[in-house]
This record gives C-alpha cells, sequence and structure tokens, in this order.
C-alpha cells in the first residue's frame, strides 16, 4: 500500500520528494504522482483518512466543485473522433485549468473520462443537394458539412447553373472550407452535375456519391415546406437563419456536443478555400438580330452591323460577355450588376445611315414607309418610336411588332390606322402594345370583322 499520509506529512514539514521517496520506502515518482493526484482535493476531505481511504478516493474522480474544473467530456470526446490525440486534448484543458486558477483532473482520470474513441474517416465530407418541391415552390441549394453535420442553406434564385454556381460559392464562402462534396448523381441536372464537376476541380477538392447527410437533407426540406411561406427578400433570408439555427443548436448524434461548437473543431481539418472565388464562364451560340445586337437573359449587346444574322460564340461570365466568331474576338460588353437599360450598345457598331443597310433588311427608312403605306397617323407613330429610341435599331422590335398587326387584309390595316389616330389623342397609349391590340380589335369587331 502506498503510504499516502506518510507522504503528505513529510511534505508539509518541508522535505523534498527525493528525501520523501527515502523515508517513506517508496519511488520519487510514486511521490510526485501522489502529490500531483491529491492536490485536485481540498485538505481538509483528506484529514484523518487512513492510506487504504485515500487510496479509494484518488481512484473516483472529485466531484464538481468550486476548485476544480470538470472537462468538457463532449467536446473532447467528439475531438479525438476527428482525429486529435487524448494528449492534446489534456494539454488543451490544463491550460484552461490555468486560465481558470482551478485544479485540473489527473491525466488518466481525464482519458477514463473520454473511454475509447475510434477517429473516424467522415470528418471531411458535405453534400450539397438542390432542393425543390414542385415549380411552383421556391429552390433552396442546402449544404451538411462534415461529422457535426452543419446546416446551410441558400436561396436559390432561378434554377439555372449560373445561379447554381453563384450559390455553390456562397455555401463554401460562408464556411470558408471546400470538403469532398457529396451529390446525387441520379436526381441532379446533368448541367448542374458537370458545373459540380467544374467547382470541385477548381477547389481543388474531391466529389463522391454516398449516403452520408442523406436523411438529414430530409429532414431540413421537411422543415424548409412547412415554415417557408411566400416570402422574399430579406424576410426570406432571416426565415432560412431561424432554420440553420433550429437544426444547427442539436447535438451530433453519438456525442452530445452541440453542432455549432462541433463544427468551430472540425473546419481545422477541412482544406481552406482560395481567396477567389470560381467563376462560371458559359459558352453559347447566338445569331446576331436585325436591330444588329444578340439577346442574352433578356438582355441585348451590340455587334458590328455587318454581322446582321450570322452565327457568333457568346462567352458570359457574372459581369462580362465576349463575342467571338470563331479563333476571333469580336468585341467585348460589360453586364452591369443593376440594368438601367435593355439595351447595351457600341455606337461603331451602328450603321452611320441607313444607306450602310442592306435594302432587303429592316431600317429606319423601311420602317417609316411601311408605315406611311397604312395611314399618317401610323406613320406618325412609328417615326416618334424611332426618334425616341437613343438608336433606331433599339426600336426596330418594338416598330415590327406593332406594323405586322396590319397583316391580312385592308380592314387590318384601317384598324391598325384607327388605333394610332386614338393613341394621337393619348400619347401615353403609344409604349402600351396590349392597348394598341384591344382598340384595333375593337375596330374590327364594330366592322363585323374577326381578327385573324
Amino acid at each position: 500500500m502506498t503510504p499516502y499520509n506518510d507522504i503528505l506529512n513529510l511534505k508539509a514539514k518541508g522535505f523534498t520528494n527525493s528525501e520523501i521517496a527515502r523515508t517513506a520506502g517508496c519511488s520519487r515518482t510514486t511521490v510526485i504522482s501522489v502529490l500531483r493526484h491529491i492536490q485536485l482535493f481540498p485538505a481538509e476531505e483528506l484529514q484523518g483518512l487512513s492510506d487504504l481511504e485515500i487510496h479509494r478516493k484518488l481512484r473516483v474522480p472529485p466531484k464538481r466543485n468550486a476548485s476544480v474544473l470538470m472537462p468538457d467530456v463532449n467536446r473532447d470526446r467528439f475531438a479525438v473522433a476527428l482525429g486529435f490525440s487524448k494528449q492534446q486534448r489534456y494539454q488543451e484543458y490544463l491550460r484552461d485549468c490555468q486560465g481558470r486558477s482551478l485544479a485540473a483532473y489527473s491525466r488518466s482520470h481525464f482519458f477514463d473520462l473520454i473511454g475509447p474513441i475510434s477517429p473516424t474517416s467522415l470528418n471531411c465530407r458535405a453534400r450539397v443537394q438542390i432542393m425543390r418541391k414542385n415549380d411552383s415552390e421556391p429552390a433552396f441549394l442546402v449544404g451538411i458539412f462534415g461529422l457535426s453535420q452543419l446546416v446551410k442553406i441558400i436561396p436559390l434564385v432561378g434554377i439555372t447553373p449560373r445561379c447554381f454556381a453563384h450559390a455553390l460559392n456562397d455555401l463554401l464562402f460562408q464556411i470558408g472550407v471546400c470538403p469532398a462534396i457529396v451529390s446525387t448523381r441520379r436526381k441532379a441536372p446533368k448541367e448542374f452535375l458537370r458545373l459540380l464537376d467544374e467547382v470541385v476541380a477548381f477547389y481543388q477538392a474531391e466529389l463522391d456519391f454516398d449516403q452520408y447527410g442523406q436523411r438529414l437533407c430530409k429532414s431540413v426540406a421537411e422543415v424548409l415546406y412547412e415554415r417557408y411561406p411566400t416570402v422574399s427578400g430579406e424576410q426570406a433570408r432571416e426565415l432560412v437563419l431561424e432554420i440553420e439555427e433550429l437544426f444547427n443548436k442539436r447535438s451530433v448524434p453519438d456525442y452530445g456536443i452541440r453542432t455549432e461548437d462541433a463544427w468551430q473543431l472540425e473546419k481545422q481539418f477541412f482544406q481552406h478555400l482560395p481567396s477567389q472565388r470560381f467563376i462560371l464562364t458559359e459558352k453559347r451560340s447566338v445569331i446576331v438580330q436585325g436591330n444588329f445586337h444578340v439577346a442574352i437573359d433578356g438582355r441585348y449587346y451590340s455587334a458590328p452591323y455587318t454581322l446582321s444574322h450570322q452565327q457568333l460564340e457568346a462567352f458570359i461570365t457574372d459581369d462580362a460577355l465576349t463575342l467571338c466568331k470563331g479563333e476571333e474576338i469580336i468585341c467585348r460588353h460589360q453586364i452591369p450588376a443593376v440594368a438601367q437599360s435593355k439595351y447595351s450598345t457600341n455606337a461603331d457598331h451602328m450603321p452611320k445611315t441607313d444607306s450602310e443597310i442592306p435594302v432587303d433588311e429592316t431600317s429606319g427608312t423601311s420602317l417609316r414607309r411601311w408605315a406611311r403605306s397604312i395611314g399618317p397617323n401610323t406613320f406618325a407613330a412609328i417615326n416618334k418610336i424611332l426618334n425616341s429610341a437613343e438608336f433606331e435599331p433599339h426600336a426596330f422590335k418594338t416598330c415590327e411588332a406593332l406594323l405586322h398587326l396590319s397583316v391580312g387584309g385592308i380592314f387590318r390595316r384601317r384598324g391598325l390606322e384607327h388605333a394610332f389616330t386614338q393613341v394621337k389623342a393619348h400619347p401615353k397609349w403609344l409604349n402600351d402594345y396590349q392597348t394598341i391590340v384591344s382598340l384595333m380589335e375593337q375596330y374590327l369587331q364594330n366592322h363585323s370583322i374577326k381578327s385573324q
């Protein structure tokens, strides 16, 4: 039996560890170990106890009290599962005790509390999945990260590759790391899978396909569609944050540590993202229209008028458009974050006069000639529309759409002229296509002519 009382008494008298060992008849290592273990207990708890009673007391971890710091066992167990050694966790615990001026458990007691834990291989994975109940419901990009299964949700503005790339960038940069990404190949659109491959390659990550995070993704989807009303903007973001908080405050299964706290430990094992984000470059085939512009996502970008009706290749990023013909770069346009106009036009791309436009092509002259053949009020309206545009080709499509209403016989030509006569008295109607159609249809009905 270790002479606990002899060691304590000799230490109280000022003996050194070596002197205590020789006097008590034990090794110096035993003396050091006993003194380290005994300091966890207040002195009054050990007074009057026999060596056997002291021995039994030291074999049981002390109760939590004001002088001994209780380890965060769940946090330490999770850290060991991630790959930290028990010794690393014990050293951090000792530093914490020192910072708080509290006593610490012995290393053997600390190790006993943690128990046997095997490191896991799931700590560097993440599931990325698009959630959409049906076409009428909003869509989300849901990310489940690591062993802690941290939940992050990004509302998707639209189901397009560009929206997906923006959301995936936002998702990864919110957490600041790039894991091995897990996806479901059979459910994801092919263009999104190709894009996911590009993103993974750019961030030098990996792409896996398995069951990781699948059950949790389903739970997140159920809560999303149960709680997410038809809202947008800041309200939508607040609801998403509320749902994230709901899931991230739960305990990690088998470990008992809160998800948010677990993630702070786990993210140290992930590969950090580069400072530059992935930039999606889309390639599309486009036709230069009769107004000398190409149409991209509802906006129009000019090309040289000499290329009218020719096919070009468009390379589109978030903020720039490059038009090419074969290996030759034709022109570049900046894509504004907030568009003031539907048209982005380089004045050098436009013809100086209508004489530069081939006779069989649409021009301001040909449109005015067509309008004059219908009637003076039609000519006045078309002329006003053309003159009000910054560049006449901007108004070509509008004028053609209006003039085509006259095709189909003399009564339709008279109906359009009648409509523009009414517009003359109400100038604000000039830019309202549906109003002009209604006025024309009313004229045709009054003359018992069905619109074709």
